[in-house]
């Protein structure tokens, strides 16, 4: 922009000169027509039109202001009275210009919004207060999806994994075990109805809505909790793919 100035400076003065020539020049050195000059705005070569000149004047090349200016999306009027050419850019215009750029920039993507998740392939595991669950294969059907989990208890307190609870989030979304409830036999593992002792594990599955090959990738969640007086729940989420 500050260019952009600088080079509209130039051409006011070159304008003055047009208009006001004889204020400027002597009887010694007097501006001579150049008509070798070329002009290319904006990268596209411009051709001055009928009645426009280029003036050389003590080793400086003078342009048409008007010519100039209206190439640049200008408005450019010349008031006798006060000699003044005044030049305008409509605001719409700049602000154009400015939204062009922003939405140039925008086409980059920032590194630091991109999706920085890490999907690990299965088996994956977590323990949270000495209960692991593991998810160790996946069985794709054209009515569910069947994940197959295990919960290994090495806490005092009675567990029990809620499969209700369960979910798995692609990137466009979401599946959960509740959805599947009635559309499949056996949706619900009665292996989760029982408590898991210490030291004692179970093995079952968790049975979701189909999830389809495009969409098998997201965060799988499952809560655990403790069946006591305290009622402790322990929340698993593992980002996964297969």
């Amino acid at each position: 922009m500050k260019n952009y100035k600088q080079f509209i400076a130039g051409v006011i003065v070159g304008g003055v000169l047009l208009s006001g020539g004889n204020v400027l020049a002597n009887n010694a050195s007097l501006p001579s027509i150049t008509n070798w000059v070329k002009y290319k705005i904006n990268g596209e070569a411009k051709a001055l039109p009928s009645g426009y000149t280029t003036l050389n004047y003590e080793g400086h090349t003078y342009v048409p202001t008007r010519f100039i200016a209206e190439q640049l999306g200008a408005d450019v009027e010349w008031d006798d009275q006060t000699k003044t050419v005044t030049i305008d850019k409509p605001v719409d215009n700049i602000n154009k210009e400015v939204d062009d750029q922003e939405n140039t920039c925008d086409k980059s993507e920032d590194p630091s919004k991109q999706d920085s998740t890490k999907y690990e392939a299965l088996p994956v595991s977590k323990t949270i207060n000495g209960v692991r669950v593991e998810v160790y294969s996946v069985e794709d059907d054209p009515n569910y999806t069947k994940l197959y989990v295990i919960v290994k208890n090495t806490n005092e307190n009675l567990v029990q994994l809620d499969q209700g609870t369960a979910s798995f989030q692609s990137e466009l979304d979401t599946y959960a075990n509740k959805d599947i409830r009635g559309g499949v036999l056996y949706w619900k593992d009665t292996t989760w109805f029982k408590d898991i002792g210490e030291d004692q594990d179970a093995k079952g599955y968790i049975m979701l809505p189909p999830i389809p090959k495009d969409e098998r990738q997201g965060k799988f969640t499952v809560e655990v909790f403790e069946n006591g007086s305290t009622q402790k729940v322990m929340n698993y989420e593992f980002d996964i793919k297969w």
